[in-house]
């Protein structure tokens, strides 16, 4: 028997339950899938099948209908209850990953432990632990489960619905989550219009880009099942500096209204401005008039968290002007994120903390500090994460890459300490070599750049610097500033 898997067998089921021809974009809609995707499906059913004496007759303009005697779609059927653990098998978390995308997108609906346990083929004390996970899953989202005697679903406000949808779309690598779902057509549809409305101004980053997107398609496919975001005039507040963007949203909706044939009204289009402006949308070389007051705040803000970070470090990262810039460019949005409550998700998010942990950490504490200086919500590590981004290509550019020459007088376990300590605190530093105070009076030392000492040496042909065995904060400062310096210095 062919391995099925579970929207295989699920596409059978419902072929045979239908008794008239059915395009296969009714197929789709039912599975919550593409028709491309159906129609791949459908060769390996379509053979499947043909084992059971039962034909998939596919008409143009008509769609498929199943022609099987009884005792073979009986047959059939219960060949693939007594195979689906072996066949169709999800492991847990796929079970659960589409139990949760089917509650979210059907929040109107009501589902049962005895549905879901009929439907994916497992006890329902299986089923009861996927509700946990979903239950502590959707927490973060400020969403509930909704119990009755008819059922459970998904219960919260629709912006927290969307921003669930999001998480769930955005988190599986972009256009592959998106293809998960939403129709091809509708993400090429929506990438035009951005590209088309933005023109030479739409230049943000990948993260918020997907996540601009992504909104926009839920957008789409709710309102297509009636379920909108109610406008609040009162709460509509549209910033001076941002009309250019609100007229951009109402642009879209206007041609969404035109392409769909359905109605984004006024609180949908300010959901899509919210979106807009907290993705960076006005481009890096857009000269507009700004409100009194925020591109002060947004500057005031980046300068703060300079400061502070350079005091860490013993750098002066302003003198980056270029990164400065980039960095102002990227705060601007990420206030309006916590003003609108809008989360992104990096999904390098991991790998940076790991590969910069103390980068990472430093712009953590600074962020926070500022947070509560300006009465702003939690800054999210995602948002750190891509601020430290900032700060870490500043230092590397300052601290290019070093062929460092290691000069202890102590023994050899306090020398390798010593050497692995920079290697650790300094990306930059190549370690050349550890060698005794009386080696280095005489080694030649051409191709090295540096020379970090424990004790005073007889040489005055490379810079160098005299730090203690164990390094201490006081050393570490004084290395990068000391860098920076030789840096500069080799600039002029």
């Amino acid at each position: 028997m062919n391995n099925l898997n579970k929207r295989e067998v699920d596409f059978i089921h419902l072929l045979l339950e239908e008794n008239e021809y059915q395009p296969i974009s009714y197929y789709a809609k039912k599975l919550n899938v593409s028709t491309k995707t159906l129609q791949s499906d459908l060769k390996k059913v379509r053979s499947y099948m043909k084992k059971y004496e039962i034909k998939i007759d596919a008409r143009p303009g008509k769609g498929l209908l199943t022609c099987a005697k009884k005792e073979n779609r009986k047959r059939i059927l219960n060949e693939i209850r007594q195979q689906i653990p072996k066949a169709g098998e999800e492991s847990s978390t796929e079970r659960r990953e589409l139990i949760l995308k089917d509650m979210l997108l059907r929040t109107s609906e009501m589902t049962s432990i005895q549905k879901l346990s009929d439907l994916y083929y497992v006890g329902k004390t299986s089923i009861v632990n996927d509700m946990k996970y979903i239950e502590e899953w959707i927490k973060k989202y400020n969403l509930t489960l909704k119990k009755t005697k008819e059922g459970t679903c998904i219960n919260g406000s629709e912006i927290d619905i969307r921003k669930a949808i999001a998480g769930l779309a955005i988190r599986e690598n972009t256009r592959n989550g998106l293809l998960e779902l939403f129709q091809k057509e509708d993400i090429d549809f929506i990438e035009k219009l951005l590209a088309d409305v933005g023109k030479k101004n739409l230049d943000i980053g990948d993260i918020y880009y997907a996540n601009l997107l992504t909104h926009i398609l839920i957008c789409i496919k709710r309102v297509r099942e009636n379920i909108h975001i109610e406008d609040n005039e009162e709460s509509r507040m549209i910033h001076i500096h941002t009309l250019d963007q609100y007229g951009k949203a109402r642009e879209i909706a206007g041609k969404i209204n035109e392409h769909y044939n359905i109605q984004i009204g006024e609180g949908e289009t300010y959901y899509i401005y919210q979106y807009l402006i907290s993705s960076g949308f006005e481009g890096r070389g857009q000269k507009e008039e700004r409100e009194p007051g925020n591109e002060d705040k947004c500057t005031e803000f980046a300068n703060k968290l300079t400061r502070r970070l350079s005091e860490k470090f013993g750098i002066r990262f302003e003198q980056d002007k270029d990164m400065m810039q980039g960095l102002i460019l990227h705060i601007r949005p990420m206030l309006n994120r916590l003003e609108y409550n809008i989360q992104i998700q990096n999904l390098l998010q991991e790998e940076i903390g790991r590969q910069y942990p103390g980068m990472v950490a430093l712009c953590e504490d600074a962020l926070k500090e500022l947070a509560e200086e300006y009465g702003l919500p939690a800054i999210s590590r995602d948002e750190v994460v891509n601020i430290a981004i900032y700060y870490q290509t500043m230092l590397e550019k300052m601290t290019m890459r070093k062929r460092v020459l290691v000069v202890c007088h102590s023994g050899y376990g306090t020398s390798q300490l010593l050497a692995a300590k920079l290697k650790n605190e300094f990306a930059f530093m190549q370690i050349v070599d550890v060698v005794s105070s009386r080696k280095a009076k005489d080694m030649d030392l051409t191709g090295i750049d540096y020379i970090i000492a424990t004790v005073p040496i007889e040489r005055n042909d490379v810079p160098y610097i005299i730090v203690s065995s164990l390094l201490s904060e006081q050393d570490i400062k004084a290395i990068r500033s000391s860098f920076i310096n030789m840096e500069q210095n080799e600039g002029e």
